[in-house]
């Protein structure tokens, strides 16, 4: 099963990988390997960043007019920032094997519901929190600067010597290696981001599964 990723950048990439493939496997009983690649490869004018999701759609909704793909699934992100646009993305793709995820506010907002794994990854204790991610009141998806609450918990933690600021590529691989690529907590990402992933995991495992379906024909 080949899925091609249309996002705005490498962070995006880097944190998907892995919940793809734990909601293959939990929520479709995928077990065999699930290839996840970056799918702007395939389309021939191609932009990252901010707007370059929506533009990247545009141009693969054109393409899979005339040709077929040669992946299962397409998957993209995009966060809140773009709520003018989301409809009509929305609708481009409709009938399309094409996943459209919202994260609220961004994607580092699923990494930091996924609190075990946050926690365990920093070295930090719930009762040694300070207010930024001390639960009650914390909640990942009311959270309106997910990179910041990051970068403070990672700047605590003295583990780094470096900080996230807008996104750090080694400390998103270093958060994959040592933690989701051994588990993914979904029910804790659902509970803390309930519209936006909750709606993500939904879309993906449904996909999931009409593939297998098609797959076993």
């Amino acid at each position: 099963m080949k899925i091609g990723l249309i996002t705005e950048g490498t962070i995006d990439d880097i944190l998907l990988r892995p919940l793809l493939r734990r909601i293959a496997k939990e929520k479709a009983s995928i077990d065999w390997p699930v290839q996840i690649d970056d799918g702007i490869g395939e389309i021939p004018i191609r932009r990252r960043g901010f707007g370059g999701v929506q533009k990247n759609l545009e141009n693969l909704v054109k393409l899979l007019a005339t040709k077929d793909s040669d992946y299962d699934i397409y998957v993209a992100i995009l966060d809140r920032r773009t709520d003018q646009v989301q409809d009509k993305i929305a609708k481009d793709i409709r009938g399309k094997d094409v996943v459209l995820g919202i994260a609220i506010e961004e994607i580092e907002a699923w990494w930091l519901g996924d609190r075990s794994n946050t926690l365990a990854w920093t070295g930090l204790k719930d009762d040694r929190l300070e207010d930024d991610y001390k639960r009650p009141p914390y909640n990942a998806e009311k959270d309106p600067f997910p990179k910041r609450t990051l970068n403070s918990l990672i700047e605590r933690s003295g583990k780094f010597g470096r900080s996230y600021g807008d996104g750090d590529t080694v400390l998103a691989k270093d958060f994959v290696e040592k933690q989701w690529d051994v588990e993914v907590h979904l029910k804790e990402i659902i509970a803390e981001c309930p519209k936006g992933f909750g709606d993500f995991q939904q879309k993906m495992a449904d996909a999931f599964k009409r593939t297998k379906a098609k797959q076993k024909r």
